[in-house]
């Protein structure tokens, strides 16, 4: 089956280390690089873009070590900054819940014989501008493509003689 691209990219790297080891791999990593902002609290990441290099599309990537059976899985998923993440999912599900009640209103005025024209139109407008705002990240998406490459790169590295996959 076909699936649409992510509106926010993921990975999973499995490292023969455990949890533990594995954050402190990060930590001593990313502790030496000045360049890339980062934080690191448990076992959570944040890593970006430097300063100089961001724009409004540049990734955020997010990363989480679990426990797995033979040592550890490291979950990795792209997004925008989280302020510009929040506007945009406060947008997308505002805008399919206008499209939903708009339908929900034209089909409720189908029922009792009433011209529907108005609310069906109103639906798709809404609708097609959620549509509008996935285009936007698959564009958004595209823009950072080196930056995105640049931080997975980042992390690959810092795992490459501990992975298992």
């Amino acid at each position: 089956m076909l699936h649409p691209p992510p509106v926010r990219p993921t990975f999973e790297m499995t490292l023969t280390e455990p949890p533990e080891r594995a954050m402190a791999m990060v930590e001593e990593a990313l502790g030496e690089d000045t360049r890339h902002p980062h934080q690191v609290r448990g076992p959570h990441v944040v890593l970006t873009v430097p300063p100089e290099d961001r724009h409004f599309w540049s990734p955020w990537l997010t990363m989480e070590v679990s426990p797995a059976a033979t040592g550890s899985v490291l979950h990795g998923r792209f997004s925008p900054k989280p302020a510009v993440w929040t506007g945009f999912m406060f947008g997308y599900i505002t805008l399919t819940t206008a499209g939903s009640f708009g339908l929900m209103f034209a089909v409720s005025l189908a029922i009792i014989g009433k011209s529907v024209w108005i609310a069906a139109v109103c639906s798709i407008v809404f609708f097609l501008a959620a549509a509008g705002m996935y285009v936007a990240s698959q564009v958004g998406q595209r823009l950072a493509r080196a930056q995105m490459q640049e931080l997975h790169a980042m992390v690959s590295e810092i795992f490459a003689a501990v992975r298992s996959d």
